[in-house]
């Protein structure tokens, strides 16, 4: 059973994550943003998961699908909707985008783009805390594609080797782009057992249930605080829209719309309701209203935003530095 307070924290933020991505994409398809965005919907039980067991002082490096992490590590979201719209109040002054998002007072001090170029800086982050002998964790978000790379290999290496407090989030929605993890890998080349080859301790997850997410991170992260070193997990997952686009694009034929269906059925925010008012430890007002202050909140800084634009628009203001 879970205490009613966590419960609504943790609802909250699922259904935060997944609004803000719902009103990106709805502005996008108007052509109010000018940078590309890759959505995070459907994949929001990890970035809750994980972000709501770290403090403001530990540090998050994530990737190009990077608002759910930003916003769940506590980022500020008129400065993220500022960016993404491209203006000069964005969280890098505009030129960053949806693919860089920056908040040093909540520790993301960086977002890279490149695939796999998070996780040297992570550990790097990570070593830096055990020289200073802070207990903190330096946590990584980053795809399965990622895992590819020669900075993934060398990364887990020195980590094990150094035993850094490094937390790697590896978010396994089974697609590089438009390749399957199946195509890309041998059959029994489980992620999980590559990290451990490298002395890392890994555990695999499911990546849509929110509960045994949150707790197994919770746990991990309080051992890591108690004896630093590397910790690997595998949060199998499935973006729902396209690798960068706000649309479903299995037009392109890499993917079907009954596998997208399919994962639908496992959505995070519905099977976290369910079970909590299965439970009664929220009843359905409790759910409504979290919902209705979330989207009241979430609409007042986009309205904000808007007439930011208007205002520059008027004062014939560039809006863009792209």
């Amino acid at each position: 059973m879970m205490e009613r307070t966590e419960a609504r924290t943790l609802y909250r933020m699922l259904y935060y994550l997944r609004y803000v991505e719902e009103v990106i994409a709805a502005d996008y398809r108007q052509g109010l943003m000018k940078c590309p965005v890759h959505l995070y919907t459907g994949q929001e039980a990890v970035a809750a998961g994980v972000a709501l067991n770290l403090t403001d002082q530990d540090f998050v490096t994530t990737n190009h699908r990077s608002h759910g992490h930003y916003l769940a590590k506590g980022g500020d979201l008129k400065k993220l909707m500022a960016e993404i719209y491209c203006l000069p109040s964005g969280c890098t002054a505009g030129w960053g985008g949806s693919q860089h998002p920056y908040a040093p007072e909540v520790g993301i001090l960086a977002t890279s783009a490149i695939v796999s170029g998070g996780i040297p800086f992570a550990t790097g982050i990570a070593q830096a805390l055990k020289w200073e002998g802070k207990p903190l964790i330096s946590a990584v978000f980053f795809g399965d594609g990622a895992t590819e790379e020669g900075n993934f290999y060398e990364s887990l290496n020195f980590a094990a080797i150094k035993k850094l407090p490094v937390l790697y989030v590896c978010e396994n929605n089974g697609l590089a782009v438009h390749s399957p993890l199946e195509k890309r890998r041998p059959k029994g080349a489980e992620l999980t057992a590559i990290a451990q080859s490298l002395g890392v301790e890994a555990l695999r997850l499911d990546g849509n249930d929110t509960i045994p997410l949150y707790r197994a991170v919770r746990d991990i992260v309080a051992q890591m605080r108690r004896e630093p070193k590397p910790y690997f997990i595998e949060a199998v997952t499935y973006r729902w829209k396209g690798h960068v686009s706000p649309d479903e694009d299995h037009g392109e034929r890499y993917r079907t719309p009954e596998e997208i269906a399919r994962w639908k059925e496992l959505c995070p925010l519905e099977s976290f309701a369910g079970r909590f008012l299965t439970h009664h430890e929220l009843d359905l007002r409790e759910i409504r209203q979290i919902q209705d202050e979330t989207r009241e909140r979430v609409d007042a800084v986009v309205a904000e935003i808007k007439l930011e634009i208007e205002a520059m628009a008027a004062a014939a203001v560039p809006a863009s530095p792209y």
